[in-house]
């Protein structure tokens, strides 16, 4: 499913993101991958377009600003 959502916090070993969504801000999604465009873009709070699939795996597809590459 795709979500929009704001970084909680970045794992800079494991280069993922753990991401609150917009539409259940109660639940997090942990271990979302931040794309090589979007390393150095994007912190905590920054908000951001994702992909998470039922396996529990999960991508960063974009920024809500659309300020992807530097």
């Amino acid at each position: 499913m795709i979500f929009k959502g704001a970084i909680a916090s970045i794992d800079e070993e494991t280069n993922t993101a753990r991401i609150i969504p917009d539409d259940t801000p109660q639940k997090t999604f942990p271990g979302i991958v931040i794309p090589d465009n979007l390393r150095e873009r994007i912190r905590r709070g920054t908000r951001v377009i994702f992909a998470y699939f039922t396996d529990g795996e999960g991508i960063i597809l974009s920024r809500m600003d659309g300020e992807n590459n530097g």
